[in-house]
């Protein structure tokens, strides 16, 4: 007789994107794993997305559609699915960016993994990208030291086996999270301050502090739909990304003023250079010293 599978709960945060939702939606269709339900997050959404995935899934007894009437932010949009995964009684909950697409197997690999490890805390797996899908875009990561800035092992590589291990690793991105429940149970629910990036870089600190892995697992395969020439340079990647990092850092390593020395020149440079916008980033450092929470901004309806 088979043996249960432990059930698991993926999460989709959607906001304004419904089509790649329901691509998402469908390769999830496809995975080998039985013992799975999908929630479906949409967050504030105003582009009609809850109307178009809710006529998707009619009949689909293994997604549901939880609607906010607000973005809460990709953490606040997450801890709304992990509350119904909790509910719902799930062993393992995974959080997936919603314009992914997964291998067949995805899930076996990671959730065998995470089985295997009594103090895994997080399980991820080798990020492809979905243009460029022989092209590393996430296989692994670190932390630097203890402050806001994590790196991607093998970004940009070509993917010819050399990131295929299985083992620890530094930081987990939050395009792909398998969290356990002890995950959930020691570390509780992601940071809902940041609101929107860096979010996964201080819930990895949460995680590590709480004597939990995190774990690289190759053969748990996604890609991600961001093309390997995509600018993270809109106002509003460069304002989240500067007013998070310095937030982590002060978090986590407040005391390492080498930190602070690095990044401001990394800040004089991206302006200098022109690829960032001075006063966007001069927003972001104001309200990073002012304690202004980035969900703060977008609820007053302030402009970036």
């Amino acid at each position: 007789m088979k043996q249960m599978e432990p059930k698991v709960s993926i999460i989709l945060v959607n906001y304004n994107g419904w089509k790649d939702t329901i691509e998402c939606l469908e390769s999830l269709a496809q995975a080998e794993y039985e013992n799975l339900g999908v929630i479906v997050v949409d967050n504030g959404s105003t582009d009609g997305s809850a109307v178009r995935i809710k006529e998707y899934i009619e009949g689909k007894t293994r997604v549901s559609l939880l609607i906010s009437p607000v973005n809460h932010g990709f953490s606040g949009g997450n801890n709304q699915g992990i509350r119904a995964a909790i509910q719902a009684g799930a062993e393992y909950i995974v959080l997936l960016n919603n314009d992914t697409v997964v291998k067949n197997d995805f899930l076996t690999y990671a959730i065998q993994t995470a089985g295997d490890d009594l103090s895994a805390g997080i399980v991820t797996g080798k990020i492809l990208y979905y243009s460029e899908p022989d092209t590393i875009w996430y296989a692994g990561g670190s932390l630097l030291k203890r402050s806001g800035v994590a790196i991607h092992k093998g970004y940009g590589e070509a993917d010819r086996g050399q990131r295929d291990v299985v083992e620890e690793t530094g930081f987990v991105t939050g395009c792909f999270m398998v969290l356990t429940k002890a995950c959930i149970e020691r570390v509780g629910f992601l940071p809902e301050e940041y609101f929107l990036y860096c979010e996964d870089t201080a819930y990895c600190h949460e995680v590590l502090c709480a004597g939990l892995k995190l774990i690289y697992d190759y053969r748990s395969v996604v890609y991600h739909k961001i093309s390997a020439a995509a600018s993270r340079d809109s106002r509003g990647c460069i304002y989240y990304s500067v007013r998070n990092t310095l937030l982590v850092h002060k978090k986590y390593d407040s005391g390492n003023w080498l930190f602070y020395v690095f990044y401001t020149y990394f800040l004089i440079k991206q302006v200098l250079s022109g690829r960032w916008d001075s006063r966007t980033v001069a927003k972001a450092v104001r309200d990073y010293r002012q304690q202004k929470t980035g969900k703060e901004r977008y609820e007053k309806g302030e402009k970036l």
